[in-house]
């Protein structure tokens, strides 16, 4: 009978503690955890920066003979948000010497920027001033004389990139597909909140990259929207867009 007793007294004790255990993981289970501030990194909203680095510029046809310019264009460039591309107006000018911090950034090949261009960009600067565009990038090909131009225009830092150098300085194929291809993503590549990117480059390289051979002085501008595709918003000989 003791033995039973004892027996009996020890099932009881471990039904107790399995009784006990059970209770405490239904407890813990039903506890409500803070959320966290953080989400998983698939649902995490992207910003605009992280989409850029990702879009490739498609290269379908776009009107550039016939574009619908919006008559309040002067007041939506003060709104930013866009890429403008810029056609040098010419060379001719007298020999001078490449400033020393452009050596070994610059291609040199005897062209300089004229006289007539020199003021014409100043115009063009002024005019960009007037409008209130604001500038987060200038870019300019690696040709001196069309920085020359892009200098003319702005007292702000110009950067170089081989994206906007002229076609025949291009000995590789590949390498030109490429940087064709890069000026393509150039136009769908929204700016800074607020401000405007300009590029400096050649009718050759943009004819190719987008079968459209801007004139002399001419002004291209699009509208990036977040997509793959060249938002074409206007094309504005250098008098029109002085008139702005």
């Amino acid at each position: 009978m003791h033995r039973l007793f004892r027996i009996t007294k020890n099932v009881i004790f471990y039904c107790l503690i399995l009784i006990f255990a059970g209770e405490m993981i239904l407890s813990f289970s039903s506890v409500v955890l803070p959320k966290s501030n953080l989400t998983s990194s698939k649902n995490q909203p992207q910003t605009m920066s992280v989409l850029e680095e990702r879009l490739v510029a498609e290269s379908g046809p776009i009107n550039f003979e016939n574009p619908q310019n919006p008559a309040n264009l002067s007041e939506a460039l003060a709104e930013g948000g866009y890429v403008i591309v810029f056609r040098y107006t010419g060379a001719g000018g007298g020999a001078s010497k490449i400033p020393p911090t452009l050596d070994g950034k610059v291609i040199d090949d005897g062209q300089r920027i004229s006289t007539t261009s020199i003021e014409r960009m100043l115009e063009y600067g002024n005019k960009v001033k007037q409008l209130d565009i604001q500038i987060d990038h200038i870019l300019s090909s690696e040709y001196y004389f069309v920085w020359q131009h892009a200098e003319a225009a702005f007292d702000l830092p110009i950067e170089i990139s081989r994206d906007l150098t002229g076609s025949l300085n291009f000995n590789n194929e590949k390498e030109l597909e490429i940087s064709l291809q890069n000026l393509r993503n150039r136009v769908v590549k929204v700016p800074e909140s607020g401000k405007s990117t300009f590029l400096f480059t050649h009718q050759g390289k943009f004819d190719k990259a987008f079968g459209f051979y801007p004139p002399a002085g001419t002004t291209i501008i699009f509208k990036p929207d977040g997509s793959s595709r060249p938002q074409l918003i206007a094309v504005l000989s250098f008098e029109e867009f002085i008139q702005l």
